[in-house]
């Protein structure tokens, strides 16, 4: 997961796992992507930066935004945090 702590970049970008989706979030474009599985027993740290992110992000989003969620699955500990990237890019 790259690292956003010292200024919000326009890229994020986190590989898949057997547990954890790919996310690809670009800012210039407007286009945030999540696909595969999220089934984390505990998802708070993986969430964490991907949060972050996307608060930034919706300081000054583009006019139009498109989020594509592709999940095979998520566990109902990683819904909230799902929920919660969905709240803030409406």
């Amino acid at each position: 997961v790259h690292s956003v702590a010292s200024a919000f970049a326009d890229h994020f970008v986190a590989n898949s796992s057997d547990t954890t989706p790919l996310i690809s979030f670009n800012s210039d474009k407007g286009v945030l992507v999540i696909d595969g599985k999220c089934d984390l027993d505990e998802p708070a740290e993986f969430f964490k930066e991907i949060s972050d992110w996307i608060e930034e992000y919706a300081k000054s989003p583009p006019k139009t935004t498109i989020l594509t969620i592709n999940l095979a699955s998520i566990n109902i500990s990683s819904s909230k945090f799902l929920l919660n990237i969905i709240y803030h890019t409406l």
